[in-house]
């Protein structure tokens, strides 16, 4: 081989082992060279691609401009970079950040361009994912402040109306208007528990669990909640298990089968899938959630409408329906936020006409045995327990329990329609009250009143304290004197979080009369 040969040699070998495509165009842009990158970005052999037209094969556009304002921009300046927007040989669009060079000679004589191209999918995914994680982020936070705000919006109205319910006459036709009042205020209470779910960051303290009896434990439910006209098929063969809460893993199952339920309106078939597998580093470097090793994978498909790809981009987007004004927009954007308390991932794949499958991975906490486990293929056949309604109006009451003492109450809550809703429940059972609107005031309490106090009802967040840090200074002064807390969340999740110690009593807001009586003859009694 003369010394020409080796180096023409040399110079190929080197072009194909750069990862980016270069490509080298004649003054015409006519394709002269193509290394190996390219062939692997855009799909045409070398072959088929020198004595290509540069531009009319790619169907190349620089941004949202024209297909020829980075060559115009070449010629004016003999370099250009920046994004551009390729077609692919299978007709798939590819983001590449292309840097453009003019080929000269030593005399200044130009004999084409050379490009340097490399793929931008992954980096334009990540880009995505941390948009949307942001997005969420906030989102998810303004969402639990609102639902604190309306959680109690809707105690004082359902305080409200089962106050005004005592004092009217059962033949009393406002007393119908209030009992319908009432009971849809707290069909709003399942909207705000929804956003509480999705605004929070930790359910209960999560547990190891296996997925499969979870979810043969929920086939009764699912049957009943998907009507006679959907069949429910299940292929479960998870053998690993995962770090999670119960109620938060049959939320997402219910919200994904209450989403298929009204995509099949005239029937259909929902799978339930579960499969342990492997995800290697190349297919965990494209999601910026998930790391290379084992998870138990969850697929729901459905035979019902589909989505438009438009409609798939925002699934799982708070708010965001195709319902109209029968939909909150939450109970995707519900799962992903739980599967994403679970440090796992979910995605979706929908065909219009075909269906639609959610496909879930939760990193595996157990061992599932030596033998190796699939690889994890993405694409198609790729909590708390669900709020419930309320009971109708016109269902037997719960049992009112017996009168209470004359025992005083220390009432500090920050939110003034909560406050006068508790003082009415409290009177209305025959306690004497004091009341508080922020922690300084009840600090502020002089020993000898502060003696005569029974127990404490308190919020849990105030403005400058806590209701917890609170007692803390009250019980110096009287250690003996015990306390009720009040909060949105579940007490369970106040002890997980290390807001409140285990053990000490606690009250969901909203809650009713009878439900405060009991805390108190338990916390009194005891």
């Amino acid at each position: 081989m003369c010394r020409a040969e080796q180096q023409r040699a040399y110079e190929a070998a080197l072009l194909n082992s750069v990862h980016d495509a270069i490509i080298s165009t004649d003054r015409d842009q006519v394709i002269v060279s193509w290394n190996h990158a390219a062939e692997a970005l855009y799909g045409w052999t070398a072959l088929e691609a020198i004595g290509q037209q540069l531009d009319v094969l790619l169907d190349t556009r620089c941004g949202n401009g024209a297909p020829r304002t980075c060559l115009e921009r070449l010629d004016a300046e003999g370099h250009w970079e920046g994004e551009v927007v390729q077609r692919r040989r299978d007709g798939s669009l590819v983001h590449v950040l292309s840097s453009l060079s003019v080929m000269n000679l030593p005399d200044a004589t130009r004999v084409g361009v050379v490009a340097v191209n490399r793929d931008l999918t992954h980096s334009k995914q990540l880009e995505r994912e941390i948009h949307h994680s942001r997005r969420m982020e906030a989102v998810g936070r303004l969402a639990s402040g609102i639902a604190h705000d309306f959680n109690n919006i809707l105690m004082g109205i359902i305080g409200c109306c089962h106050l005004a319910e005592g004092q009217l006459d059962a033949r009393e036709p406002a007393r119908d208007y209030v009992s319908e009042i009432g009971y849809a205020a707290e069909r709003g209470v399942s909207l705000v528990r929804q956003l509480l779910a999705f605004g929070r960051q930790r359910a209960k303290p999560p547990v190891s669990l296996r997925l499969d009896p979870l979810l043969e434990g929920l086939r009764t439910m699912l049957e009943r909640l998907l009507g006679e006209d959907v069949r429910l098929v299940t292929s479960l063969r998870a053998r690993g298990t995962v770090l999670a809460d119960a109620g938060q893993l049959e939320q997402i199952v219910m919200n994904l089968a209450v989403n298929a339920r009204e995509a099949m309106p005239g029937g259909g078939t929902l799978e339930i899938a579960t499969q342990d597998v492997e995800l290697s580093a190349d297919d965990a470097a494209t999601h910026l959630d998930l790391t290379r090793g084992r998870y138990v994978m969850v697929r729901v498909a459905d035979t019902g409408v589909g989505m438009a790809s438009d409609v798939v981009e925002r699934a799982f987007e708070p708010f965001f329906t195709t319902k109209g004004i029968d939909g909150t927009g939450l109970g995707l954007s519900t799962v992903y936020a739980l599967v994403r308390q679970l440090d796992g991932h979910v995605e979706v794949d929908s065909r219009l006409g075909v269906g639609t499958t959610f496909t879930i991975l939760l990193p595996h906490h157990g061992e599932v045995g030596a033998d190796p486990l699939p690889r994890f293929v993405p694409g198609p056949h790729e909590v708390d327990a669900p709020a419930t309604l309320p009971a109708a109006p016109g269902e037997p009451p719960v049992a009112t329990p017996e009168p209470a003492r004359r025992e005083m109450v220390l009432v500090v809550e920050d939110d003034s329609l909560v406050r006068m809703t508790v003082r009415f429940y409290l009177e209305d059972a025959g306690y004497e009250v004091i009341d508080a609107s922020e922690p300084s005031e009840a600090l502020a309490l002089p020993d000898a009143q502060l003696e005569q106090v029974a127990v404490v009802l308190t919020d849990m967040v105030m403005p400058g304290m806590s209701g917890r840090e609170m007692m803390r200074q009250l019980e110096r002064r009287r250690p003996s004197l015990r306390a009720i807390y009040m909060s949105a969340y579940p007490g369970d999740m106040l002890v997980h979080e290390g807001r409140l110690e285990a053990g000490l009593p606690t009250l969901q807001k909203p809650f009713t009369e009878e439900s405060l009586a009991q805390a108190l003859r338990q916390t009194l009694d005891c």
